[in-house]
């Protein structure tokens, strides 16, 4: 398809006359992977693809369901107990008169009705958007089912119909090529058939890429087996697309299914199965839940072969394995590499394909035999501090060490400067401040400047003295930048960067529930300089040292006579977390300022207020607040009385959504 079609496509296309609500992660992802994500104006609890960076006029994207299953904090055998009493309670509601109705079953994942509804705005008479809801009919468990869409959309007879139309699509995907018919289907539905057809082709072609090259670069004919775990308590084996993704990743199933559905197994059976590889891949799971699963479940697991021989591995079964869309490629990359993890010629002919990405993620081998291990409350100690392994290795002059997690060779900051310059990978120790890595945000390991920032604007870093303020991404940091500005402009001229620290693995910023892309944004549409600062749990590198290097990257990337001289923050009111700033970065020996510390709240809210600036909920703790609420005076004021106004207390965390300004507005510089 030539480029100029898909531009015609595209132009022909409206994001504003398209509203689509999203009631599956997978529809999310196909959404995104259309360039439709400025449409999505609703999403699950589950959805985590970063929608605040959107570029839309229109309101927050809503999150428009809820956990009822609390499955972050849950074991996995009650997880189980609760799904078989919901489709126990479903069956009866559905066969005898005298149970209550279908709709009166709780849910494992109800919906938000009013916010559904609110969403959709389907009252509006002067919104001629087409509304389009992308649910699914495949499992109970994963999400609202088409039925329930259609009632809440009164497209059944017991509910008036709306003054809108709404498009129901739902998709129910047995193999993977339905999968890759869903993108079109939803393409179709959206009005971008001709970008559907591109990411449907790109999807099957480059899984038969991967399944190409295994075969002629792998040592033998014969597949290795491999055991796809989809739950542990009991155990369940993976169905459906999961067989096919087998085939595409050069393996084959370690247990023989009479059913391409996911079924329940016993660990007798896995241990006669006797697979080569094991994946724990549960549903709805990240890598670092599935880790600590697998760890618990070590009893069973220490009796296979696959663990006497370290091919164990854990790995992000929500995104890779659970979702029926684009990322399951990812995920067959994933079975690949692991199933032929002794074979260093195919790890190296997967890894040299054009659309795998240097530093693939999402996966991680366990050794459940490993001595050191305590498991203490179900919770998994750190791995071996890699820092110490690391100046051992360097005192030594190695130029490698083993990461005591994978066992995989790691390069030491001594091969590094034998190369004389950065890979472009985002390597551990890089000593180059990841100068030639394109997608930092999503790759360093070590911290860099994300962002220049704007070199000759009235913040810019040649402007002498240098403020860093530590950014989180708030509302309170973004009104502590305002608070600088007017420092500024009252004072001398000085040069502002925003510091921002991050989990190395997960790319999440602390508390906020928020992705360093996210800041990356922010600090972009500002104009201001960012470093980032990730944030090993690894690693026995203290917080305050990494910060210390993050400052050190900045300082050597301006000229003199700029030099950092003040750090500041957000805090609002928290003494004892100022006194622990003053005493720990203290000591860095630089000038602490607190620019809206201990301001009362009325001048906090104007100068928000002035700054047309919205602000979304992007975590909480509040019950009524969600994800998705837009922070105003009234958010405020209806708020429980022992909940903090601002939230200083961790009870929910915000978004400043600075791109919906003009950038000296939102800074501050002109009056809005």
């Amino acid at each position: 398809m030539s480029i100029e079609s898909l531009a015609e496509e595209s132009s022909s296309v409206s994001v504003t006359d398209l509203r689509i609500v999203c009631l599956i992660p997978s529809a999310t992802d196909i959404c995104v992977a259309l360039g439709l994500q400025a449409a999505i104006i609703a999403v699950t609890h589950e959805c985590d693809t970063n929608l605040w960076s959107r570029a839309s006029s229109r309101t927050a994207v809503k999150i428009i369901t809820r956990d009822g299953v609390n499955g972050n904090e849950t074991s996995q055998g009650a997880i189980h107990d609760q799904v078989v009493a919901s489709c126990r309670a479903k069956d009866e509601a559905v066969g005898d008169k005298d149970i209550p109705a279908l709709a009166d079953v709780p849910s494992l994942y109800p919906i938000w009705e009013d916010e559904f509804r609110e969403a959709l705005q389907l009252n509006d008479v002067h919104d001629s958007s087409k509304r389009l809801v992308i649910t699914q009919d495949l499992c109970e468990v994963c999400a609202p089912s088409s039925e329930t869409v259609r009632r809440l959309v009164g497209k059944d007879a017991s509910q008036p119909p709306p003054p809108h139309e709404v498009h129901v699509v739902s998709l129910t995907p047995q193999s993977l090529w339905d999968v890759a018919a869903n993108i079109l289907t939803v393409g179709h539905a959206c009005g971008v058939p001709r970008r559907a057809k591109i990411v449907h082709d790109a999807f099957l072609s480059n899984l038969q890429t991967l399944e190409t090259t295994v075969t002629e670069v792998r040592s033998h004919d014969v597949a290795p087996k491999l055991f796809l775990l989809e739950w542990l308590d009991p155990p369940f084996d993976g169905g459906h697309w999961i067989l096919d993704m087998m085939q595409f990743a050069g393996v084959q199933p370690a247990q023989h299914k009479h059913t391409q559905k996911s079924t329940s197994t016993t660990w007798a059976q896995v241990r006669q199965a006797d697979a080569d590889v094991i994946l724990v891949a549960c549903c709805g799971f990240g890598l670092e839940r599935n880790v600590r699963d697998t760890f618990g479940a070590r009893n069973q697991l220490q009796q296979l072969r696959a663990a006497r021989n370290r091919r164990i591995y854990a790995t992000n079964g929500d995104h890779y394995f659970a979702r029926p869309g684009p990322k399951l490629l990812h995920g067959a990359i994933i079975m690949a590499l692991t199933a032929y993890a002794d074979q260093p010629e195919v790890v190296q002919a997967i890894q040299a394909l054009d659309f795998v990405d240097a530093e693939l993620g999402g996966y991680q081998m366990v050794d459940v035999l490993d001595p050191t291990i305590v498991q203490a409350n179900n919770d998994v100690p750190d791995m071996e501090d890699f820092d110490r392994l690391h100046r051992e290795a360097c005192s030594a002059g190695s130029l490698s060490y083993p990461d005591p997690v994978t066992g995989y060779k790691v390069f030491t900051e001594l091969a590094h400067r034998q190369r004389g310059k950065c890979c472009g990978s985002g390597c551990r120790h890089c000593p180059y401040n990841h100068e030639n890595v394109k997608n930092k945000a999503g790759k360093i390991q070590q911290p860099a400047m994300l962002t220049a920032g704007d070199q000759t604007g009235p913040l810019a870093l040649s402007n002498g003295n240098l403020h860093v303020l530590f950014f989180s991404g708030g509302k309170d940091s973004f009104l502590a930048i305002r608070a600088l500005t007017r420092q500024a402009k009252q004072t001398a001229p000085f040069g502002l960067a925003l510091l921002t620290t991050f989990d190395a693995t997960s790319r999440i910023i602390a508390h906020q529930d928020m992705p360093i892309d996210t800041v990356v944004e922010q600090a972009t549409h500002l104009g201001l300089a960012l470093i980032g600062v990730p944030i090993h749990r690894g690693s026995a590198e203290g917080y305050v040292t990494r910060v210390r290097k993050g400052l050190e990257v900045l300082q050597s990337s301006v000229k003199p006579p700029s030099k950092v001289t003040t750090l500041a923050f957000g805090d609002l009111h928290l003494e004892n977390l100022v006194e622990w700033r003053n005493s720990q970065i203290g000591s860095l020996g630089y000038k602490l300022q607190y620019p809206v510390f201990q301001t009362e709240y009325e001048i906090l809210w104007q100068d928000l207020e002035a700054s047309k600036v919205p602000c979304v909920v992007s975590s909480s703790t509040v019950d009524g607040v969600r994800v998705g609420d837009v922070y105003s005076r009234d958010f405020a004021q209806r708020l429980p009385e022992c909940v903090d106004r601002f939230g200083e207390n961790g009870e929910f965390h915000t978004v400043a959504q600075v791109w919906e300004v003009d950038r000296l507005t939102a800074l501050g510089f002109i009056d809005s």
